[in-house]
Protein backbone atom coordinates (compact mmCIF):
# COMPACT_ATOMS: atom_id res chain seq x y z
CA UNK A 1 0.00 0.00 0.00
CA UNK A 2 1.30 3.57 -1.15
CA UNK A 3 0.20 6.50 0.96
CA UNK A 4 -1.52 9.05 -0.52
CA UNK A 5 1.61 11.40 0.68
CA UNK A 6 3.75 14.25 -1.06
CA UNK A 7 6.99 15.06 0.87
CA UNK A 8 7.95 18.59 0.43
CA UNK A 9 11.91 19.27 1.29
CA UNK A 10 12.72 22.73 0.64
CA UNK A 11 16.97 23.15 -0.58
CA UNK A 12 19.37 25.51 -0.25
CA UNK A 13 23.32 24.23 -0.38
CA UNK A 14 22.59 21.09 1.03
CA UNK A 15 24.12 18.56 -0.82
CA UNK A 16 26.38 16.89 1.54
CA UNK A 17 23.24 15.94 3.96
CA UNK A 18 20.12 15.75 1.46
CA UNK A 19 20.96 12.52 0.26
CA UNK A 20 20.61 11.09 3.99
CA UNK A 21 16.98 12.53 4.05
CA UNK A 22 16.22 10.91 0.79
CA UNK A 23 17.03 7.53 1.87
CA UNK A 24 15.12 7.99 4.75
CA UNK A 25 12.06 8.57 2.81
CA UNK A 26 12.73 5.05 0.69
CA UNK A 27 13.31 3.52 3.61
CA UNK A 28 9.99 4.21 4.65
CA UNK A 29 7.58 0.67 5.50
CA UNK A 30 4.78 2.58 4.08
CA UNK A 31 5.90 4.26 0.57
CA UNK A 32 4.94 7.34 -0.01
CA UNK A 33 3.51 8.57 -3.53
CA UNK A 34 6.33 11.20 -4.36
CA UNK A 35 9.19 13.64 -2.77
CA UNK A 36 8.72 17.68 -3.98
CA UNK A 37 12.69 18.99 -3.66
CA UNK A 38 12.54 22.95 -4.24
CA UNK A 39 16.29 24.18 -4.79
CA UNK A 40 15.68 27.84 -3.52
CA UNK A 41 18.19 29.12 -6.31
CA UNK A 42 21.20 27.00 -4.42
CA UNK A 43 24.90 27.46 -6.25
CA UNK A 44 24.99 23.56 -6.13
CA UNK A 45 21.92 22.87 -8.58
CA UNK A 46 23.70 20.78 -11.27
CA UNK A 47 25.12 18.69 -8.60
CA UNK A 48 21.55 18.50 -6.97
CA UNK A 49 20.06 17.20 -10.10
CA UNK A 50 22.82 14.27 -10.66
CA UNK A 51 21.83 13.71 -6.97
CA UNK A 52 18.21 13.03 -7.27
CA UNK A 53 18.83 11.10 -10.92
CA UNK A 54 20.19 8.41 -8.59
CA UNK A 55 17.00 8.11 -6.62
CA UNK A 56 14.80 8.14 -9.28
CA UNK A 57 14.53 4.06 -9.61
CA UNK A 58 13.35 4.13 -5.89
CA UNK A 59 11.06 7.03 -5.64
CA UNK A 60 8.77 9.10 -7.60
CA UNK A 61 10.94 13.12 -7.32
CA UNK A 62 9.70 15.74 -8.67
CA UNK A 63 12.93 18.87 -9.06
CA UNK A 64 11.56 22.24 -8.85
CA UNK A 65 14.45 24.67 -9.58
CA UNK A 66 13.79 28.24 -8.37
CA UNK A 67 15.56 31.31 -10.68
CA UNK A 68 15.56 33.31 -7.61
CA UNK A 69 16.11 33.09 -3.70
CA UNK A 70 13.15 33.64 -1.97
CA UNK A 71 13.39 31.87 1.66
CA UNK A 72 12.23 28.61 2.74
CA UNK A 73 8.32 29.93 3.15
CA UNK A 74 8.18 29.97 -0.62
CA UNK A 75 10.18 26.82 -1.32
CA UNK A 76 7.53 25.17 0.66
CA UNK A 77 4.77 27.02 -0.45
CA UNK A 78 6.07 25.97 -4.30
CA UNK A 79 6.06 22.17 -3.15
CA UNK A 80 2.75 22.23 -1.64
CA UNK A 81 1.03 23.56 -4.70
CA UNK A 82 2.59 21.49 -6.67
CA UNK A 83 1.78 18.36 -4.78
CA UNK A 84 -0.86 15.87 -6.04
CA UNK A 85 -1.48 13.93 -3.03
CA UNK A 86 -4.44 15.03 -0.18
CA UNK A 87 -1.56 15.12 2.60
CA UNK A 88 1.39 17.04 3.01
CA UNK A 89 4.68 16.04 4.81
CA UNK A 90 7.65 17.99 5.62
CA UNK A 91 11.04 17.01 5.87
CA UNK A 92 14.08 19.84 6.42
CA UNK A 93 17.47 18.61 3.75
CA UNK A 94 19.55 17.46 6.83
CA UNK A 95 17.03 16.05 8.65
CA UNK A 96 15.69 12.10 8.65
CA UNK A 97 12.50 10.60 9.67
CA UNK A 98 12.13 6.69 11.58
CA UNK A 99 11.08 3.87 8.96
CA UNK A 100 7.51 4.18 10.70
CA UNK A 101 6.71 7.96 10.57
CA UNK A 102 4.43 8.21 7.25
CA UNK A 103 2.85 4.25 8.40
CA UNK A 104 2.01 6.03 12.30
CA UNK A 105 1.27 9.48 11.20
CA UNK A 106 -0.50 8.94 7.87
CA UNK A 107 -2.68 6.06 9.55
CA UNK A 108 -3.62 7.90 12.74
CA UNK A 109 -4.92 10.77 9.93
CA UNK A 110 -6.91 8.49 8.46
CA UNK A 111 -8.59 7.48 11.21
CA UNK A 112 -9.20 10.49 12.67
CA UNK A 113 -10.54 14.25 11.26
CA UNK A 114 -7.49 16.54 12.13
CA UNK A 115 -6.29 18.42 9.79
CA UNK A 116 -2.53 18.74 11.48
CA UNK A 117 -0.46 16.12 13.31
CA UNK A 118 3.13 16.66 14.27
CA UNK A 119 5.12 13.81 16.89
CA UNK A 120 8.51 14.43 18.99
CA UNK A 121 12.03 15.45 17.01
CA UNK A 122 15.32 14.08 18.57
CA UNK A 123 17.87 17.17 18.05
CA UNK A 124 21.10 14.84 17.40
CA UNK A 125 20.62 11.25 16.58
CA UNK A 126 24.25 10.59 16.70
CA UNK A 127 24.45 11.16 20.77
CA UNK A 128 20.31 9.44 20.85
CA UNK A 129 18.78 7.40 18.50
CA UNK A 130 15.28 6.15 17.59
CA UNK A 131 14.14 4.11 20.28
CA UNK A 132 12.16 1.21 20.44
CA UNK A 133 8.52 1.12 19.49
CA UNK A 134 6.20 2.45 22.74
CA UNK A 135 2.33 2.56 22.72
CA UNK A 136 1.04 5.65 20.36
CA UNK A 137 -1.04 7.69 22.12
CA UNK A 138 -1.87 11.60 21.35
CA UNK A 139 -2.73 14.40 22.93
CA UNK A 140 -4.34 17.93 21.11
CA UNK A 141 -1.91 20.71 21.47
CA UNK A 142 -3.85 23.97 21.87
CA UNK A 143 -3.28 27.31 20.90
CA UNK A 144 -2.43 27.90 24.46
CA UNK A 145 0.56 25.87 23.66
CA UNK A 146 1.98 28.25 21.26
CA UNK A 147 2.16 31.14 23.70
CA UNK A 148 5.21 29.38 25.47
CA UNK A 149 7.00 29.21 22.09
CA UNK A 150 6.85 26.57 19.04
CA UNK A 151 5.90 23.13 19.95
CA UNK A 152 5.92 22.11 16.40
CA UNK A 153 9.26 21.14 14.55
CA UNK A 154 8.90 21.26 11.20
CA UNK A 155 9.96 17.79 10.39
CA UNK A 156 7.79 15.81 12.30
CA UNK A 157 4.60 17.89 10.42
CA UNK A 158 1.68 16.50 8.38
CA UNK A 159 -1.28 17.93 6.83
CA UNK A 160 -4.16 17.68 5.07
CA UNK A 161 -3.22 20.01 1.43
CA UNK A 162 -7.05 20.67 1.36
CA UNK A 163 -7.55 24.04 3.25
CA UNK A 164 -3.70 24.21 4.48
CA UNK A 165 -2.96 27.99 5.09
CA UNK A 166 0.47 28.18 3.48
CA UNK A 167 3.33 30.00 4.87
CA UNK A 168 3.55 33.68 5.06
CA UNK A 169 6.86 34.72 2.57
CA UNK A 170 7.46 38.15 4.39
CA UNK A 171 8.88 36.02 6.96
CA UNK A 172 13.05 34.00 7.19
CA UNK A 173 12.87 32.96 10.55
CA UNK A 174 10.05 31.31 12.45
CA UNK A 175 8.13 31.51 9.42
CA UNK A 176 6.78 27.74 10.73
CA UNK A 177 5.60 29.04 14.49
CA UNK A 178 3.06 31.31 12.36
CA UNK A 179 2.38 28.77 9.35
CA UNK A 180 1.36 26.24 12.56
CA UNK A 181 -0.58 28.46 14.85
CA UNK A 182 -2.67 30.34 11.63
CA UNK A 183 -3.50 26.79 11.04
CA UNK A 184 -5.22 25.82 14.12
CA UNK A 185 -8.24 27.88 12.76
CA UNK A 186 -8.52 24.50 10.31
CA UNK A 187 -9.41 22.61 13.12
CA UNK A 188 -6.84 20.56 15.95
CA UNK A 189 -3.52 19.94 15.65
CA UNK A 190 -2.60 16.32 17.37
CA UNK A 191 0.67 15.90 18.54
CA UNK A 192 1.41 12.31 19.22
CA UNK A 193 3.76 10.41 21.58
CA UNK A 194 6.56 8.85 19.27
CA UNK A 195 10.29 10.91 18.03
CA UNK A 196 9.80 9.87 14.56
CA UNK A 197 12.08 12.37 12.99
CA UNK A 198 15.91 14.13 13.84
CA UNK A 199 18.94 15.44 12.72
CA UNK A 200 22.05 15.24 13.64
CA UNK A 201 22.91 18.98 14.98
CA UNK A 202 22.47 20.22 18.73
CA UNK A 203 19.27 22.57 18.85
CA UNK A 204 19.91 25.88 18.52
CA UNK A 205 22.26 27.85 21.03
CA UNK A 206 23.54 24.44 21.98
CA UNK A 207 27.05 24.43 20.01
CA UNK A 208 27.33 28.23 21.41
CA UNK A 209 25.91 29.87 18.43
CA UNK A 210 25.18 33.47 20.00
CA UNK A 211 24.00 35.12 16.77
CA UNK A 212 21.48 32.09 16.08
CA UNK A 213 20.00 32.47 19.37
CA UNK A 214 19.46 36.35 18.77
CA UNK A 215 17.98 35.48 15.55
CA UNK A 216 16.11 33.42 16.44
CA UNK A 217 14.75 35.31 18.76
CA UNK A 218 14.36 38.74 16.58
CA UNK A 219 12.26 36.54 14.58
CA UNK A 220 9.99 35.09 16.70
CA UNK A 221 9.41 38.67 18.27
CA UNK A 222 8.29 39.58 14.55
CA UNK A 223 5.87 37.24 13.94
CA UNK A 224 3.87 38.02 17.22
CA UNK A 225 4.03 41.36 16.39
CA UNK A 226 2.59 40.63 13.24
CA UNK A 227 -0.15 38.25 14.67
CA UNK A 228 -0.96 41.02 17.23
CA UNK A 229 -1.03 43.71 14.36
CA UNK A 230 -3.15 41.57 12.05
CA UNK A 231 -5.53 40.98 15.11
CA UNK A 232 -4.35 37.26 14.86
CA UNK A 233 -3.26 36.81 18.75
CA UNK A 234 -5.57 38.68 21.18
CA UNK A 235 -3.93 41.04 23.28
CA UNK A 236 -3.45 38.86 26.10
CA UNK A 237 -1.56 35.90 24.66
CA UNK A 238 0.52 38.45 22.78
CA UNK A 239 1.73 39.99 25.65
CA UNK A 240 1.88 36.84 27.65
CA UNK A 241 4.13 35.20 24.61
CA UNK A 242 6.16 38.42 24.34
CA UNK A 243 6.69 38.10 27.74
CA UNK A 244 7.43 34.67 27.89
CA UNK A 245 10.25 35.10 24.99
CA UNK A 246 11.60 38.23 26.73
CA UNK A 247 13.01 36.11 29.76
CA UNK A 248 13.79 33.18 27.84
CA UNK A 249 15.94 35.11 25.88
CA UNK A 250 18.60 36.19 28.41
CA UNK A 251 18.55 32.65 29.87
CA UNK A 252 19.36 30.71 26.80
CA UNK A 253 22.02 33.68 25.77
CA UNK A 254 23.51 33.16 29.32
CA UNK A 255 23.93 29.14 28.92
CA UNK A 256 25.56 29.78 25.46
CA UNK A 257 27.67 32.12 27.44
CA UNK A 258 28.34 29.67 29.56
CA UNK A 259 29.40 27.29 27.13
CA UNK A 260 31.57 29.83 25.15
CA UNK A 261 33.53 30.42 28.05
CA UNK A 262 33.71 26.27 29.42
CA UNK A 263 34.96 25.03 25.98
Amino acid sequence: MRADVSVVIPFFNALTTVGRSIESIIAQSMPVRELIIVDDASSDSEALVHLVDSYRSSLEIVLILLDANCGPANARNVGVASASSSYIAFLDSDDVWHPDKVRIQYGFMQQNPVCLTSHGYIADLQVRPFSSEAPLSSSLISKYRFIYGNPIFTPTVMVRKEGFVPFDTRYRRMEDYLCWYENLRNGNHISLNRELAGGFKPAIGESGLTASVRLMHEGYIDVLRGLRKERKMPLFNYFLAFSCEMIKFPIRSFWVFLRKVSS
